[in-house]
């Protein structure tokens, strides 16, 4: 397959090191994640975070050795195997557009209410309690008068506790 990309183990580590891991999945059209799994996989250690950054602010950073590894040393992957999309075929789209003109229709259009009430007892029921809870939440949310026709707020009662308690 003339799309399949072969990483060798010492190449990818030599690869790995020198760029970060975003810049060499863009070289091949991975992503990191995929790339990470690859390197996973050959036993490749990535450079840990904040490397790039100690590394262009100056700082001495220390560069991992490439350890033993038993597994494999090379590794094919297909960057553009799970990209590619497919044709539907003709019977599908024509399934599709039945179905979109059968919804389009009037008669078979579903109305969830009739002359504002609602259709399914339950969403009645709901729609009932919901308008009860919004009436009750505005006449707490109104201020209360005194005899001097002043507005007065409740007084929010503050509990002193000791720290992380």
């Amino acid at each position: 397959m003339a799309d399949a990309i072969t990483f060798e183990r010492e190449a990818l580590y030599a690869e790995v090191w020198t760029d970060a891991v975003s810049t060499v999945s863009k070289r091949y059209g991975l992503s990191d994640n995929g790339l990470r799994k690859i390197c996973k996989k050959l036993g490749v250690p990535l450079p840990p975070l904040g490397y790039w950054a100690k590394l262009r602010a100056g700082q001495k950073v220390k560069k991992l050795p490439l350890p033993r590894h038993t597994g494999p040393m090379s590794c094919t992957a297909w960057p553009e195997a799970n990209t590619r999309r497919f044709a539907e075929p003709q019977e599908t789209k024509d399934s599709f557009n039945s179905i979109d003109n059968d919804e389009a229709r009037a008669e078979t259009k579903v109305q969830p209410t009739i002359d504002g009430e609602w259709r399914h007892k339950l969403v009645r029921a709901l729609a009932r309690k919901l308008s009860a809870v919004d009436a009750q939440i505005a006449e707490e949310n109104k201020p209360r008068k005194q005899a001097r026709w002043e507005p007065q707020w409740d007084l929010v009662k503050w509990k002193v506790t000791k720290p992380g308690g």
